[in-house]
């Protein structure tokens, strides 16, 4: 969840509610205006988006496999 502000005052206060959402996986975040920019978007690949796949990796057993194509470089 992304709120508006510039300052961590802005986010939900941190009681028992809070560490309940956390414990589910919930992240919260801030910025001036609450929409997604460059630097939430980079907080949620790497507090989100790595970590889960990481996690789906060793559940299935997988091994992390990375395609390099050469048409990706034009």
């Amino acid at each position: 969840m992304i709120f508006i502000g510039t300052t961590l005052r802005t986010l939900p206060p941190n009681n028992q509610r809070h560490a309940m959402c956390v414990a589910d996986g919930w992240d919260f975040t801030h910025n001036e205006n609450h929409w997604s920019n460059f630097e939430t978007t980079k907080h949620f690949v790497e507090i989100v988006m790595v970590p889960y796949h990481q996690f789906q990796i060793k559940s299935f057993g997988l091994q992390m496999v990375v395609n390099y194509w050469n048409v990706h470089n034009s």
